[in-house]
C-alpha cells in the first residue's frame, strides 16, 4: 500500500494527501492529478479518482477507484502553453 506513495513525486505529495483526506472526510470523490516516478525513472502523470464505499450503517469499508495515465495529455498542454507564451512574447 505504500509503494504508490514512494513513487509519488515529492512536490505532489501534499496535494495528493490533502485531496485524499478531503475525499475520505466528506465521502465525496477523491480526484487528483499528480506525477509519479516509473520504474525506469520517467515521470508519469496520473489522474486518480476514488470514492469511499460504506456499509449499510455508513461505516467506511474501502476505497474504490481508478488511475489514468494522462502523461500524453499533459505534454500536449505543455506544448500549447509554450507556443502561446512564445507568440505573446513575439508580439
Amino acid at each position: 500500500p505504500f509503494l504508490w506513495y514512494w513513487q509519488l513525486h515529492t512536490e505532489d505529495r501534499a496535494l495528493w494527501v490533502q485531496e485524499f483526506a478531503r475525499g475520505c472526510r466528506t465521502g465525496g470523490p477523491f480526484r487528483a492529478e499528480c506525477r509519479f516516478f516509473a520504474k525506469d525513472g520517467r515521470i508519469v502523470w496520473v489522474r486518480g479518482e476514488a470514492r469511499l464505499v460504506k456499509d449499510e450503517l455508513g461505516r467506511p469499508l474501502f476505497l474504490q477507484g481508478v488511475a489514468f495515465d494522462i502523461t500524453d495529455s499533459k505534454r500536449a498542454e505543455e506544448l500549447v502553453l509554450r507556443d502561446a507564451v512564445r507568440t505573446t512574447e513575439l508580439r
